[in-house]
């Protein structure tokens, strides 16, 4: 079985690299293209079962490349973006679905595999609509007499000998011996002139029914599992250093915000085998869209961190991140939503990743109060 080749256009390098991996582990083959015009080269020689495109192009516009390419391709295409305020215009452009950043792995993989279902549906539906074409074209021929004219009827069909040809007229019955009625044979009886023959359309009808109750079904199974994952990434954990259990089995995507840590040596703890940052109070500026805050996988550690912000009173997760390699920070969040000033309990979930497998092996939970000034 040949495996599902996808294109992959990302200005991020650590990006591609990381869903490269991932994505093949999956059974699908993977082609990185840094730009809109790298990928207009590729397309030219190879066509590839899906294309993800991110939002952020070094040479191009993502909006204007799904819309010219969707023009002349039902190759389905998935659009990744930061901005949840690029999914309308994403979906305008012609791309079939959208997600945003950071993107959970799994989610990743089923959209896509729910893309590419849909794809060979889609191509079992032109197929058959061809081939009712067909038969229709085929029925035409065949009912292309008029009643009440001689019909010639070649004698071999009869079993006469070659050269002897027999007449009969409309309505009169053949004579003993002969084969019978070829035209009640070969025509289904008081069938109109060239109209389609009824198993065609009903054959058209059951396809294109099971093909519309395939996509609802993909439809309802999407939300349910996205429904699902967003209740997991949204409990609420112990609020203390702990060990946080068996892994969910989500793969976050790398955290594109994430920079080398060149500041002073921040207080940690230590775990099992890693350093975890502590944190009694963050302190942010209100009114800001960006709060500007230093979340650190301390230097020397040998694993993957993700950060999630949580307001204990509220229950309510506040930010979550991307992975995070050792010796690097996110010093930079958009929050889910701004928060008026005051002082808020709060609780830092790190979630621990191995670099290799990316299973997620343990974790903890540091409180602090969140400023908000």
């Amino acid at each position: 079985m040949n495996k599902k080749s996808i294109m992959m256009i990302n200005s991020s390098e650590t990006v591609m690299e990381f869903s490269k991996k991932m994505l093949e582990r999956a059974g699908y083959t993977v082609n990185c293209i840094e730009g809109v015009s790298k990928a207009n080269e590729s397309l030219e020689h190879h066509r590839p079962d899906c294309i993800i495109i991110d939002r952020e192009l070094a040479d191009g516009d993502a909006f204007d490349f799904c819309r010219e390419f969707k023009e002349k391709s039902k190759t389905p295409v998935l659009f990744i973006s930061f901005d949840k305020d690029d999914e309308l215009p994403a979906l305008r452009s012609g791309s079939d679905d959208f997600l945003k950043r950071p993107v959970d792995y799994d989610v990743l993989k089923a959209r896509i595999s729910i893309l590419l279902n849909m794809k060979v549906e889609s191509a079992n539906l032109d197929e058959t609509g061809e081939s009712g074409s067909a038969a229709m074209s085929v029925a035409t021929e065949i009912h292309e007499w008029a009643p009440g004219e001689p019909e010639e009827i070649s004698g071999q069909e009869l079993g006469q000998e070659p050269g002897q040809e027999t007449a009969r007229e409309p309505g009169k019955e053949p004579e003993q011996g002969q084969t019978g009625n070829i035209r009640e044979m070969i025509e289904p009886a008081q069938e109109p002139k060239g109209s389609l023959s009824v198993n065609t359309k009903t054959t058209r009808a059951k396809k294109q029914k099971h093909l519309y109750m395939t996509i609802a079904a993909c439809a309802i199974l999407m939300i349910a599992g996205v429904v699902f994952l967003y209740s997991q990434g949204n409990r609420l954990p112990d609020t203390e250093i702990t060990d946080l259990g068996v892994p969910l089995g989500i793969f976050p995507m790398i955290d594109e915000n994430a920079r080398p840590y060149l500041g002073e040596a921040v207080e940690t703890v230590k775990g099992p085998d890693y350093l975890l940052p502590c944190y009694e109070r963050i302190i942010v500026e209100a009114g800001t869209p960006d709060i500007k805050i230093t979340l650190l996988n301390p230097e020397g550690n040998t694993r993957y961190f993700t950060f999630e912000i949580v307001l204990k009173d509220e229950n309510e997760s506040f930010y979550k991140s991307g992975l995070v390699e050792p010796g690097m920070c996110v010093d930079s969040v958009t929050p889910e939503r701004a928060l008026q000033k005051g002082e808020y309990k709060a609780a830092l979930v790190i979630r621990v990743y191995e670099k290799e497998s990316l299973s997620e092996i343990t974790g903890a939970t540091v409180d602090f109060i969140f400023v908000v000034m």
